[in-house]
């Protein structure tokens, strides 16, 4: 099949142990003022909640605070520092009491309006810091237009969102203690209720189903490629742990999988560039590739989170935390050995392909009667179809571009399977060039090869036979 494939040729991939040391050189938040104004409320209840004293609700206390009192109001007109809850409650209370006294000649609209106004320029960011967590993951779901800040900004956002997350999940439970901590740092009142600012899956999606023991039949009727025991001692823990941590949770679970299944793209691409930085070996279109690769994996973690597969904290936490880990295994890997990295991607991506397949014939008919989300149809029907055509390394330029249809979620996640089939393919062909196939190689047919490398001759002896210019 790799006869057949794209032409570009490159040189046999080195390992870093190959190198000579000498030549190194909208959801949002309820509004608690809106609450206040529209549900009988008083001034006098914005006042923080006592503290369950409880070392759990402490280490909350602790965390929240240092998030929240770091971040600074966006879109004030002076860029202030957030005022402290005290503040926020004082200022509150005199707004209003103002306010009342002019309150029979406005209406209603007018006079929550202006007080709405009032306290917004009087509390200087504690409020409006989380009103911005959560308009920045959810009113423009499932990404964000917003240029990126500081690292420290960027923490800061995320650990707000999380605790804002983590108020929500406690409130009813028996750590409201936790919900109590947040709700005193961040001067919201017992009688308005915290929302969270991601998106929970929607009935439909929750009866959908995924049985662990049909994914390990089919699993052990594919077979599993030949690999190192190192390689499958790490991936058979972090299936394992998948198969533990989401059982009954389908969604969560693929959406873990996609958030770890790109990983590699990145690493790749890590250890090609430095490569290329230091003058040692550069092949820009098998980067090209990996970038492909990874915008299909995108897209798919976008399909999950559209249908509330990043809902729970610790699912966000497990995942996120095992693609940090699995990223720098992965760069370690490409370094000593290509082929091991290349392995280990090849075993995910077929555990991927397998998990999907059980999905769907579990889920056909359910699958069919649900609309496609918008970003999957955008991806595979109506966008920019050239990244897509890019990582399909494997199906020959005889065959016509892939083209599946997208009316509705089975045809979703058909898709979705079809594309590891894809990456499977490609990674198995990389893993046999770089253990030294040159047969299996994605760089095209030794024909072409050798065409391209003859157009190159010929520019080369015209280019140097021409005179110099006077």
């Amino acid at each position: 099949m790799a006869g057949n494939s794209p032409a570009f040729a490159v040189p046999s991939l080195p390992s870093w142990a190959d190198f000579d040391s000498s030549q190194v050189a909208s959801r949002r938040l309820t509004d608690p003022l809106e609450s206040v104004l529209e549900g009988g409320g008083s001034a006098s209840s914005f006042r923080p909640t006592q503290v369950c004293a409880s070392p759990l609700a402490a280490a909350a206390l602790a965390f929240t605070a240092a998030a929240l009192f770091s971040g600074r109001r966006r879109g004030t007109k002076h860029g202030r520092r957030g005022a402290r809850t005290s503040s926020i409650t004082r200022n509150f209370a005199n707004q209003e009491a103002g306010a009342a006294e002019s309150a029979e000649d406005l209406s209603f609209a007018s006079f929550a309006s202006e007080a709405r106004q009032r306290v917004q320029e009087a509390s200087s960011g504690l409020l409006s810091s989380i009103y911005d967590a959560a308009d920045s993951t959810l009113s423009r779901s499932p990404q964000t237009e917003e240029a990126p800040s500081s690292i420290f900004s960027l923490a800061a956002q995320a650990m707000r969102r999380e605790a804002t997350h983590l108020a929500a999940s406690c409130e009813n439970t028996p750590f409201e203690g936790v919900s109590s901590a947040i709700r005193w740092v961040t001067g919201v009142p017992p009688n308005v209720s915290i929302e969270s600012p991601f998106q929970e899956p929607p009935p439909a999606v929750k009866a959908l189903t995924l049985s662990s023991s049909g994914v390990a039949d089919r699993e052990e009727e594919r077979g599993t490629p030949s690999t190192p025991m190192l390689i499958w001692i790490l991936f058979r823990t972090l299936s394992w742990a998948l198969d533990i941590l989401y059982e009954g949770r389908p969604i969560a679970r693929l959406w873990a999988l996609e958030t770890i299944a790109r990983i590699p793209y990145f690493a790749f691409g890590t250890a090609l560039q430095l490569y290329e930085s230091l003058g040692w070996w550069r092949t820009p279109n098998l980067r090209d590739v990996h970038h492909a690769e990874e915008a299909n994996e995108l897209h798919h973690l976008l399909i999950m989170e559209a249908l509330g597969g990043n809902a729970k904290a610790f699912d966000r936490f497990f995942a996120h935390n095992a693609a940090v880990l699995y990223y720098w295994a992965t760069v370690a890997l490409y370094m000593v050995s290509p082929t091991w990295a290349y392995n280990f991607s090849h075993l995910v991506e077929e555990h991927a392909y397998v998990t999907y397949s059980q999905f769907v014939a579990e889920n056909e008919e359910r699958l069919r009667r649900l609309p496609p989300p918008p970003v999957a149809q955008t991806y595979y029907r109506d966008g920019d179809l050239y990244q897509f055509d890019k990582f399909h390394t494997q199906l020959g330029p005889e065959l016509p571009p892939r083209r599946p249809p997208c009316d509705n979620l089975l045809d979703v996640f058909r898709n979705v399977r079809d594309d590891e089939a894809e990456h499977i393919a490609t990674i198995a062909a990389l893993e046999e060039w770089t253990g030294g196939d040159p047969a299996a190689s994605i760089c095209g047919d030794e024909e072409t090869r050798a065409a391209a490398r003859e157009a190159w001759l010929e520019w080369s002896r015209e280019i140097n036979s021409a005179p110099a210019l006077s």
